[in-house]
């Protein structure tokens, strides 16, 4: 007998339109279409690199240093583009694997920009058998209200060879800050195993030749000196409180365990590494830190719709460790996490999203392909089980939330 969630997720399913992945025939390739927008997520991108032969020996996991590449996307090209290969502890890819790339358009060309843009990623997504976990993660963090990077979908070869389906991905000091924030303010990147509490061992992306630290220092000093009793008020004269609290609730509620507060982790991933995966940019408008999230290519992976939004977070996180210890704090961030619930986890329009960029990529994803080690019909299952953790992700949380 079926239970009353499956029953529901079938029928959201076939309200959206969006059966199962799994019965249907592989979608041809879309055409390649001229378009405006580097992240238009409505179609299918064509990206080719190109780098000549004795440049190739540069591209290692690592060396920051660009080299020059030509770049055709859809119906633009560019030459002479910096180019270099992106590094990350799960992601980490040399030319021989499936790489991501980090692409400056402006490196050697001065004021080179394709459509407006000047820096943005391909991220290979190794680690998503489904190709869409940033994608569907940044959009939820947008409904909530959250600024996130913008994402599509895109076919990449490499000197000719195809290398894939990657995410087209913003990058945060080339868009997202600067539409959400007044500029010139301290962008400071999340580093493995690193907390706001070593302002000194975080990557600062802005302003990094003042190297001026003081406002992260003053942040820092909250978090460890404040007594319990004025915590939360001294918080918010350097942290946007109820920002945060949305970012953390979006981050529980996709249960994205690799990411800053590290909740629901278990054994996937070393303590010593949580916090990861996080941006802070402090804004000079309001003189208060506001959270960004990074790094979304592996949530809704595990089968944890279930899994307590508000489990305690990683030891390092000594941020959400003394939020989650505030009672005031703490039930404001369950109150977040239902009106997240109630305004932006739109079930039937979530699901329609995934169907649209599945009839996209599905036909691009190659059975067999060596940079991609996984088969169509992973893929498939994998879109299965992510229909599912959207389907019963709210009436899970909602059950362990209780009234309110």
């Amino acid at each position: 007998m079926r239970s009353i969630p499956a029953l529901c997720l079938a029928m959201l399913l076939q309200v959206a339109g969006c059966g199962g992945v799994g019965e249907e025939p592989p979608a041809p390739v879309p055409a390649r279409v001229a378009t405006l927008d580097p992240f238009d997520e409505t179609v299918l991108h064509y990206v080719d690199l190109t780098v000549a032969a004795e440049h190739l020996s540069s591209l290692v996991p690592g060396e920051d240093a660009r080299v020059p590449a030509r770049l055709v996307f859809d119906d633009v090209t560019l030459e002479d583009v910096g180019l270099r290969l992106k590094e990350g502890l799960g992601s980490r890819q040399p030319l021989e694997g499936k790489p991501g790339f980090n692409l400056k358009t402006n490196e050697f060309v001065k004021g080179q920009k394709i459509h407006g843009v000047k820096k943005f990623t391909l991220n290979s997504a190794i680690q998503d058998p489904t190709f869409l976990s940033e994608h569907v993660a940044y959009d939820l963090w947008r409904r909530a209200g959250v600024e996130a990077r913008r994402t599509a979908l895109a076919r990449v070869t490499f000197n000719g060879e195809y290398f894939g389906v990657y995410v087209v991905a913003e990058s945060y000091d080339d868009g997202p800050v600067d539409r959400a924030f007044d500029s010139g303010g301290n962008l400071y990147e999340g580093v493995p195993g690193v907390d706001l509490t070593d302002p000194y061992g975080l990557d600062l992306d802005t302003n990094d030749e003042a190297n001026d630290r003081s406002d992260l220092e003053a942040l820092a000093d909250v978090l460890e000196s404040e007594p319990d009793a004025t915590f939360s008020t001294a918080l918010g004269q350097h942290l946007d409180v109820d920002a945060f609290l949305t970012y953390w609730a979006v981050e529980s509620l996709v249960v994205h365990w690799d990411a800053y507060a590290g909740q629901n982790h278990g054994s996937f991933f070393e303590p010593d590494f949580l916090p990861n995966n996080w941006y802070a940019y402090r804004d000079p408008g309001s003189a208060r830190f506001h959270f960004l999230p990074h790094g979304a290519d592996q949530c809704f992976v595990r089968p944890a719709w279930h899994a307590p939004v508000d489990a305690a977070p990683s030891p390092r996180a000594l941020l959400a460790v003394r939020c989650l210890a505030d009672p005031g704090l703490l039930e404001r961030f369950r109150a977040r996490v239902r009106e997240i619930l109630d305004r932006a986890w739109d079930v039937t329009s979530i699901l329609g999203r995934i169907r649209a960029c599945v009839s996209l990529i599905e036909g691009s994803v190659v059975e067999g392909d060596r940079f991609q080690p996984r088969s169509v019909a992973d893929f498939r299952r994998s879109i299965r089980e992510l229909e599912q953790f959207i389907g019963e992700r709210a009436q899970a949380v909602r059950g362990q939330l209780g009234p309110p």
